[in-house]
């Protein structure tokens, strides 16, 4: 059931996704795009699956030389608390695309319990979900909303760096099938998401 949700979430999420970018390329403004931005700084809110910030959580991004930003991410998920760090090579700062390298910690949950099959019949498994790292490679297109807002969409690939992050407390016994479940749900896979960011 949980793998139904995370993978219908991954389904909404990038219709919101193509619903905004049309809406983005309807509203900017070309001539902004060729200009040269002095905002060196941007604050927002990001959302996805499996993004940089969680399902919902906040941004930070910080030009560092021409076409370089570091920039970090933090929020909640469904592994518990997640933070990021990484760094962006954009074509043109600020707008258009930005090739994405980070890693992310998530924090993992105390005393999680999920419905699975056991080898004793399907029942709620008590474990602890433990902290997880990912490194993620992602590519970004924003769009210039505003005087100094932009708007932006991301994809890409988050890979796991922790194999098995989740320890079994009521001495239950996973079958196969909920093995797979509990590495779909793990931290890591297709990642998609959107933000919105304002300049300083």
């Amino acid at each position: 059931m949980r793998y139904t949700f995370k993978t219908n979430l991954l389904l909404l999420v990038m219709v919101f996704i193509s619903n905004h970018a049309i809406l983005a390329q309807q509203y900017y403004n070309p001539d902004a795009l060729n200009a040269t931005s002095d905002n060196k700084f941007y604050i927002g809110l990001a959302s996805g699956v499996e993004s940089f910030t969680g399902i919902i959580g906040v941004s930070l991004e910080a030009k560092v030389a021409k076409s370089i930003a570091l920039y970090a991410g933090a929020g909640i998920g469904g592994w518990g608390a997640k933070i990021s760090g990484g760094a962006k090579l954009y074509r043109e700062f600020p707008y258009k695309w930005a090739y994405c390298v980070s890693l992310s910690n998530a924090s993992g949950l105390k005393d999680y319990k999920a419905k699975l099959e056991t080898q004793s019949g399907t029942k709620d498994v008590l474990m602890d979900l433990r902290p997880c790292q990912t490194f993620n490679l992602t590519a970004q297109h924003h769009w210039k909303m505003g005087i100094k807002n932009r708007f932006n969409i991301e994809f890409g690939l988050s890979f796991a760096l922790t194999k098995i992050a989740y320890t079994i407390k009521d001495g239950s016994v996973l079958t196969p099938a909920s093995v797979t479940i509990m590495q779909v749900l793990q931290p890591g896979g297709l990642t998609a998401g959107i933000g919105f960011t304002f300049g300083q």
